[in-house]
């Protein structure tokens, strides 16, 4: 099962299954809790992934095998660089929308419908990082003009969304809502424990 474990990506719960299914009852008997030998598998599978956790956001190698995706499409859309001290990095599919017959950035359900998303890992939240971002995703996507965008309520984030798209830029709601009712539970308990 360990072999498998790092040699497949198989689920964790197949490769339990399979290596159950060739043991006779008196082995299975004999062996650990099922939820320990899960744990195993999973502690095995990531042993074999190589992340060096003490490496920075600047130090991080992206090998090959996770710049693709399953079925083989590009997932890596851009990495600013190596040692590059505001390191950019954005992942995202493209997929071909049959409703509208124009690429977009994003991922297709099995519904058929495409939802258009990108992941983007940036060391900080500063308005010049989120123009960068824009840039490079206008760049990937030359086509890309949205009539609206939802966003959380980040100012930084909005002031480049306005700068580099004509959208009708909304704040979600409930970020908005839950960003209000985590600080007024803050203040509140603070003030709770303030007057004790």
């Amino acid at each position: 099962m360990k072999e498998r474990a790092l040699n497949s990506e198989t689920s964790t719960r197949s490769i339990l299954a399979s290596g159950l299914g060739s043991m006779n009852e008196s082995t299975i008997a004999a062996l650990p809790k099922f939820d320990t030998i899960k744990r195993t598998i999973r502690r095995t599978r990531s042993s074999g992934q190589n992340f060096d956790n003490s490496a920075t956001a600047t130090e991080i190698i992206i090998s090959e095998k996770y710049k693709l995706t399953s079925k083989g499409q590009q997932f890596l859309l851009y990495d600013s660089g190596i040692h590059e001290t505001n390191r950019l990095l954005v992942f995202g599919t493209h997929q071909c929308s049959t409703f509208y017959g124009t690429q977009v950035i994003g991922m297709q359900m099995k519904d058929g419908y495409i939802i258009p998303c990108i992941y983007a890992l940036m060391l900080n939240k500063l308005q010049s990082t989120y123009d960068e971002l824009l840039k490079k995703l206008i760049e990937i996507e030359p086509e890309l003009d949205p009539s609206s965008i939802m966003v959380d309520s980040e100012k930084a984030s909005i002031n480049a969304l306005e700068e580099n798209f004509l959208a009708v830029i909304s704040t979600c709601f409930f970020s908005s809502v839950a960003g209000h009712l985590s600080s007024n539970t803050v203040d509140r308990v603070g003030y709770t424990i303030s007057q004790r």
